[in-house]
């Protein structure tokens, strides 16, 4: 049997992240918290590389591999290198765990994009190790700014941003 992690999937056909882009996209980004939350960002591609290692006779045939992206980046890194490629200024904004908290609680007042899920995603550090994908030959082949310019592409594509 093998099992397959992928961590902090974006790229084309990925509306789950959009709600960032758009963030980024509007030349501030408010950060949970005071630390640089960071995490390991993975190309839908790259996942798509992985399912196809992972069939008989390729190199990540039977065992438990967690797949992600070529490097781990901080929130604020993430989104300055989004900002960078649309060509926009990014001004990052830490605000207190404690203003999500009571964002959360706001009801009707609460913007839509805010959820436990995403306070949580993007006030801890998330991203795993991918040695023992590496160590049994499979590695990411798209880099992040690659990554980014085909995301953003699709994005425009779409009219979403």
């Amino acid at each position: 049997m093998t099992i397959l992690r992928p961590d902090f999937v974006y790229g084309p056909g990925d509306r789950h992240k959009l709600p960032f882009f758009k963030q980024v996209g509007k030349g501030w980004l408010p950060l949970i918290g005071f630390k640089d939350v960071r995490i390991r960002p993975t190309f839908v591609s790259d996942v798509c590389s992985a399912i196809e290692n992972s069939m008989p006779g390729k190199c990540l045939n039977t065992g438990l591999f967690n797949i992600g992206g070529p490097e781990v980046v901080s929130i604020r890194k993430f989104g300055a290198l989004i900002a960078k490629i649309m060509g926009q200024k990014l001004i990052s904004i830490p605000l207190p765990r404690l203003f999500y908290a009571m964002a959360l609680r706001s009801g009707p007042f609460k913007p839509r994009s805010l959820s436990r899920t995403r306070v949580r995603l993007f006030s801890e550090d998330h991203f795993v190790s991918i040695n023992k994908a590496a160590d049994a030959g499979f590695t990411p082949s798209i880099s992040l700014s690659d990554g980014i310019q085909k995301t953003l592409e699709w994005y425009r594509f779409e009219k979403l941003l």
